[in-house]
């Protein structure tokens, strides 16, 4: 579980700079894996070193959690999906303030890149 929830602040660093970068909002996500992000990149560390020193589970998992919240373009962390996260329109939808994005700019890069 305690992986699972860690390969989750990958995909979110990830999906989320790969959707502000193809938004044309490469500001949203100037560094790899939002590294230099003032709050992500710090609390990325955080949760590895509590990993690393074993800290206990239930809290590192919940600062997870909160860590991925605003960056979460994907539908990461639903139950409902038992771990299996295919590309969706509508997680990215959803998700459109946190890009900074109407629905409409995201359709439009969605019909750029031929995803839908």
């Amino acid at each position: 579980e305690l992986f699972t929830a860690l390969t989750q602040v990958y995909f979110a660093a990830v999906s989320f700079s790969e959707t502000a970068h193809r938004l044309g909002k490469p500001e949203l996500a100037e560094s790899f894996l939002l590294c230099e992000h003032p709050e992500f990149g710090p609390a990325t560390r955080e949760i590895c070193e509590s990993v690393v020193g074993l800290a206990k589970r239930d809290e590192t998992l919940a600062r997870i959690g909160e860590i991925i919240e605003p960056f979460n373009v994907a539908g990461l962390a639903d139950p409902a999906k038992h771990n299996w996260y295919p590309a969706v329109a509508n997680d990215l939808f959803a998700a459109g303030a946190k890009l900074g994005s109407s629905a409409d700019e995201i359709r439009e890069m969605l019909l750029r890149e031929q995803l839908i």
